[in-house]
């Protein structure tokens, strides 16, 4: 009788995993990322998985992670909407296996940053357009 879960391992199964991550103050760099301050990330994770047996009923559970990687929302989108181009997207490794938690240099210098595409008004946000009359003449 199937009363017990019965584990099963093998080095082909894995389960993988996208989770939306929030950085207070914008205080996450990436490799390969323009922008030096990212406020929300996306992580993935993959990580080795058992395969258990109760009752008629199949469950995977994932285990040890394998690697997690994190992109910004730009390199996410470029991840998934410019498969089979080059040799892929870059992204951060926050953990392999067989070294642990990656610690992050800081990015390199680089000669010139994002430029604002509007001017910029005094107190840092874009113009805004010339007042005009708000109501309308009768």
């Amino acid at each position: 009788m199937d009363s017990e879960f019965e584990p099963k391992n093998h080095p082909s199964y894995g389960t993988v995993m996208f989770t939306r991550t929030h950085c207070g103050g914008g205080r996450e760099k990436l490799f390969g990322s323009a922008i030096t301050n990212h406020f929300t990330t996306v992580k993935l994770t993959i990580r080795e998985a058992e395969l258990r047996h109760k009752y008629h009923e199949d469950r995977i559970w994932g285990d040890r992670k394998i690697i997690e990687v994190e992109l910004s929302a730009a390199q996410f989108v470029e991840l998934l909407t410019t498969m089979n181009v080059g040799t892929g997207t870059p992204c951060t490794i926050r953990f392999r296996q067989d070294v642990g938690k990656i610690e992050i240099p800081s990015p390199p210098a680089r000669g010139r940053g994002l430029k604002p595409s509007l001017p910029l008004s005094p107190v840092g946000g874009p113009r805004s357009p010339p007042a005009r009359g708000r109501g309308l003449k009768r």
